[in-house]
Protein backbone atom coordinates (compact mmCIF):
# COMPACT_ATOMS: atom_id res chain seq x y z
CA UNK A 1 0.00 0.00 0.00
CA UNK A 2 2.59 2.39 0.69
CA UNK A 3 4.52 1.61 -2.39
CA UNK A 4 1.58 2.39 -4.44
CA UNK A 5 0.82 5.91 -2.40
CA UNK A 6 4.47 6.35 -3.10
CA UNK A 7 3.87 6.07 -6.72
CA UNK A 8 0.69 8.27 -6.89
CA UNK A 9 2.53 10.85 -5.34
CA UNK A 10 5.39 11.22 -7.72
CA UNK A 11 3.23 10.57 -10.34
CA UNK A 12 1.37 13.55 -9.21
CA UNK A 13 4.36 15.84 -8.62
CA UNK A 14 5.31 14.94 -12.16
CA UNK A 15 1.88 15.74 -13.70
CA UNK A 16 2.18 19.11 -11.85
CA UNK A 17 5.78 19.72 -13.38
CA UNK A 18 4.53 18.48 -16.92
CA UNK A 19 1.87 21.07 -17.41
CA UNK A 20 4.22 23.73 -16.67
CA UNK A 21 5.92 23.08 -19.81
CA UNK A 22 4.92 25.08 -23.11
CA UNK A 23 3.06 23.10 -25.42
CA UNK A 24 3.43 19.92 -23.35
CA UNK A 25 1.94 21.42 -20.61
CA UNK A 26 -1.21 22.75 -22.61
CA UNK A 27 -1.97 19.67 -23.84
CA UNK A 28 -2.14 17.83 -20.18
CA UNK A 29 -3.69 20.31 -18.78
CA UNK A 30 -6.48 20.39 -21.49
CA UNK A 31 -6.67 16.16 -21.28
CA UNK A 32 -5.45 15.58 -17.82
CA UNK A 33 -5.79 11.75 -17.89
CA UNK A 34 -3.28 11.53 -20.89
CA UNK A 35 -0.98 13.84 -18.60
CA UNK A 36 -1.64 11.49 -16.11
CA UNK A 37 -0.93 8.49 -17.95
CA UNK A 38 2.82 10.27 -19.07
CA UNK A 39 3.50 11.24 -15.69
CA UNK A 40 2.89 7.58 -14.85
CA UNK A 41 4.91 6.47 -17.07
CA UNK A 42 7.74 8.77 -16.83
CA UNK A 43 7.59 7.80 -13.33
CA UNK A 44 7.70 3.97 -13.78
CA UNK A 45 10.65 4.67 -16.05
CA UNK A 46 12.59 6.34 -13.38
CA UNK A 47 12.18 3.62 -10.87
CA UNK A 48 12.52 0.98 -13.18
CA UNK A 49 15.99 2.71 -13.92
CA UNK A 50 16.65 3.30 -10.35
CA UNK A 51 16.05 -0.02 -9.46
CA UNK A 52 19.15 -1.81 -11.66
CA UNK A 53 21.33 0.54 -11.03
CA UNK A 54 20.24 0.05 -7.11
CA UNK A 55 21.30 -3.48 -8.41
CA UNK A 56 24.31 -2.97 -9.82
CA UNK A 57 25.69 -1.35 -7.29
CA UNK A 58 25.00 -4.18 -4.89
CA UNK A 59 26.49 -6.45 -6.96
CA UNK A 60 30.14 -4.00 -7.28
CA UNK A 61 30.09 -3.94 -3.55
CA UNK A 62 29.68 -7.79 -2.73
CA UNK A 63 32.29 -7.86 -5.91
CA UNK A 64 34.76 -5.62 -4.09
CA UNK A 65 34.71 -7.20 -0.99
CA UNK A 66 34.66 -10.77 -2.12
CA UNK A 67 37.96 -8.95 -4.28
CA UNK A 68 39.21 -7.75 -1.03
CA UNK A 69 39.68 -10.62 1.21
CA UNK A 70 41.82 -12.14 -1.09
CA UNK A 71 45.01 -9.71 -1.34
CA UNK A 72 46.37 -11.48 -4.41
CA UNK A 73 47.34 -9.19 -7.79
CA UNK A 74 44.71 -10.63 -9.49
CA UNK A 75 42.11 -9.43 -7.47
CA UNK A 76 43.75 -6.15 -6.79
CA UNK A 77 43.78 -5.58 -9.78
CA UNK A 78 40.18 -6.44 -10.99
CA UNK A 79 39.40 -4.46 -7.63
CA UNK A 80 41.38 -1.35 -8.76
CA UNK A 81 39.61 -1.62 -12.21
CA UNK A 82 36.18 -1.25 -10.14
CA UNK A 83 37.31 1.44 -8.60
CA UNK A 84 38.65 3.74 -11.43
CA UNK A 85 35.63 2.93 -13.14
CA UNK A 86 33.62 3.94 -9.99
CA UNK A 87 35.78 7.15 -10.73
CA UNK A 88 37.58 6.70 -7.18
CA UNK A 89 40.91 7.21 -8.31
CA UNK A 90 42.80 7.83 -5.12
CA UNK A 91 41.33 4.93 -3.87
CA UNK A 92 42.52 2.69 -7.30
CA UNK A 93 45.83 3.90 -7.04
CA UNK A 94 47.87 2.09 -4.31
CA UNK A 95 45.92 -1.42 -5.50
CA UNK A 96 46.80 -0.66 -9.11
CA UNK A 97 50.76 0.64 -7.38
CA UNK A 98 50.39 -2.88 -6.33
CA UNK A 99 49.85 -4.74 -9.77
CA UNK A 100 52.81 -3.00 -11.39
CA UNK A 101 54.99 -3.73 -9.10
CA UNK A 102 54.01 -7.67 -9.33
CA UNK A 103 53.85 -7.16 -13.52
CA UNK A 104 55.87 -4.59 -14.48
CA UNK A 105 56.22 -5.23 -18.19
CA UNK A 106 52.19 -4.74 -18.41
CA UNK A 107 50.91 -2.51 -20.89
CA UNK A 108 47.08 -3.01 -19.01
CA UNK A 109 48.33 -2.65 -15.47
CA UNK A 110 50.97 0.55 -16.45
CA UNK A 111 47.70 1.79 -18.39
CA UNK A 112 45.10 2.00 -15.72
CA UNK A 113 47.22 2.95 -13.46
CA UNK A 114 48.25 5.95 -15.38
CA UNK A 115 44.38 6.73 -15.40
CA UNK A 116 43.95 7.06 -12.08
CA UNK A 117 46.52 9.18 -11.79
CA UNK A 118 45.56 11.33 -14.03
CA UNK A 119 42.04 11.47 -12.86
CA UNK A 120 43.30 11.95 -9.74
CA UNK A 121 45.25 15.17 -11.18
CA UNK A 122 48.70 13.21 -10.42
CA UNK A 123 50.00 14.76 -14.01
CA UNK A 124 54.03 14.46 -13.14
CA UNK A 125 53.52 10.59 -11.82
CA UNK A 126 51.12 9.84 -14.69
CA UNK A 127 53.27 11.13 -17.34
CA UNK A 128 55.69 8.58 -15.73
CA UNK A 129 53.54 5.37 -16.05
CA UNK A 130 51.50 6.42 -19.28
CA UNK A 131 55.37 6.84 -20.83
CA UNK A 132 56.25 3.45 -19.70
CA UNK A 133 52.77 2.15 -20.68
CA UNK A 134 53.41 2.92 -24.66
CA UNK A 135 57.00 2.00 -24.59
CA UNK A 136 55.68 -1.25 -23.93
CA UNK A 137 52.99 -1.17 -26.71
CA UNK A 138 51.98 1.94 -28.26
CA UNK A 139 49.47 0.98 -30.19
CA UNK A 140 47.29 -0.17 -26.62
CA UNK A 141 43.63 0.46 -26.41
CA UNK A 142 43.84 1.35 -29.35
CA UNK A 143 46.04 4.32 -29.24
CA UNK A 144 44.40 5.43 -26.15
CA UNK A 145 47.47 5.17 -24.11
CA UNK A 146 48.64 7.76 -25.89
CA UNK A 147 46.27 9.81 -25.86
CA UNK A 148 46.00 9.55 -21.48
CA UNK A 149 49.56 10.89 -22.22
CA UNK A 150 48.99 14.02 -24.23
CA UNK A 151 46.54 14.74 -21.28
CA UNK A 152 48.86 14.30 -18.74
CA UNK A 153 51.18 16.11 -20.22
CA UNK A 154 49.22 19.11 -21.16
CA UNK A 155 47.99 18.80 -17.40
CA UNK A 156 51.64 19.05 -16.36
CA UNK A 157 52.18 22.33 -18.64
CA UNK A 158 53.42 20.31 -21.23
CA UNK A 159 51.86 21.48 -24.48
CA UNK A 160 54.82 20.84 -27.22
CA UNK A 161 54.68 17.19 -25.67
CA UNK A 162 51.09 16.53 -26.09
CA UNK A 163 51.31 17.97 -29.27
CA UNK A 164 53.80 15.53 -30.49
CA UNK A 165 51.62 12.42 -28.55
CA UNK A 166 48.82 13.79 -30.54
CA UNK A 167 50.19 13.83 -33.91
CA UNK A 168 51.21 10.05 -33.68
CA UNK A 169 47.48 9.68 -32.17
CA UNK A 170 46.71 11.26 -35.70
CA UNK A 171 49.08 9.61 -37.84
CA UNK A 172 48.40 6.22 -36.92
CA UNK A 173 44.50 6.19 -36.70
CA UNK A 174 43.47 9.46 -38.95
CA UNK A 175 41.78 12.48 -37.35
CA UNK A 176 39.23 12.02 -34.89
CA UNK A 177 36.96 14.33 -32.59
CA UNK A 178 38.95 13.72 -29.06
CA UNK A 179 42.21 14.35 -31.00
CA UNK A 180 41.79 17.21 -32.59
CA UNK A 181 39.82 18.56 -29.26
CA UNK A 182 43.16 17.57 -27.45
CA UNK A 183 45.33 19.44 -29.59
CA UNK A 184 43.02 22.89 -29.50
CA UNK A 185 43.70 22.29 -25.84
CA UNK A 186 47.29 21.91 -26.41
CA UNK A 187 47.91 24.93 -29.02
CA UNK A 188 45.45 27.41 -26.65
CA UNK A 189 48.30 26.86 -23.87
CA UNK A 190 50.92 27.52 -26.00
CA UNK A 191 49.06 31.05 -26.97
CA UNK A 192 48.79 29.57 -30.50
CA UNK A 193 45.07 31.17 -30.90
CA UNK A 194 44.23 30.89 -34.39
CA UNK A 195 46.06 27.01 -34.46
CA UNK A 196 43.27 26.44 -31.51
CA UNK A 197 40.63 27.81 -32.97
CA UNK A 198 41.21 26.09 -36.33
CA UNK A 199 41.59 22.66 -34.17
CA UNK A 200 38.42 23.56 -32.29
CA UNK A 201 36.25 23.97 -35.50
CA UNK A 202 37.42 21.00 -36.97
CA UNK A 203 36.34 18.68 -34.14
CA UNK A 204 32.30 19.40 -35.19
CA UNK A 205 32.92 18.48 -38.56
CA UNK A 206 34.99 15.32 -37.18
CA UNK A 207 31.90 15.14 -35.11
CA UNK A 208 29.25 15.01 -38.14
CA UNK A 209 31.51 12.38 -39.78
CA UNK A 210 31.77 9.71 -37.19
CA UNK A 211 29.85 6.43 -37.57
CA UNK A 212 26.94 4.75 -35.45
CA UNK A 213 28.51 3.45 -32.62
CA UNK A 214 30.84 6.59 -32.13
CA UNK A 215 28.73 9.41 -32.32
CA UNK A 216 27.60 9.24 -28.46
CA UNK A 217 31.24 10.35 -27.61
CA UNK A 218 31.73 12.22 -30.89
CA UNK A 219 28.82 14.68 -30.15
CA UNK A 220 30.26 15.23 -26.04
CA UNK A 221 33.72 16.86 -27.76
CA UNK A 222 31.93 18.74 -30.20
CA UNK A 223 30.04 20.05 -27.20
CA UNK A 224 33.24 20.76 -25.35
CA UNK A 225 35.50 21.87 -28.40
CA UNK A 226 32.41 24.64 -28.77
CA UNK A 227 32.75 25.72 -24.91
CA UNK A 228 36.70 26.06 -24.99
CA UNK A 229 36.10 28.47 -27.97
CA UNK A 230 33.79 30.64 -25.59
CA UNK A 231 35.93 30.51 -22.67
Amino acid sequence: MLRLLGFLGLTWVVYLLLIQIPVIGGLAGAVPILGLFAAAAIVSRLLAKWGSVALHRRKEKALMRELGAVDTPHNLGKLGLLLLKQGNYRRAIPLLEEVVRAEPDSAEWNYRLGCAQLGAKEAEQAVEVLTRAVGIEEEYAYGGAMMRLAEAKLLLGDGEGSLMDLDRVERNHGPGPECAYRKGLAFKSLGRKSEASEAFASVGKLAAEAVGYQKKDATVWSLRAAASRVF
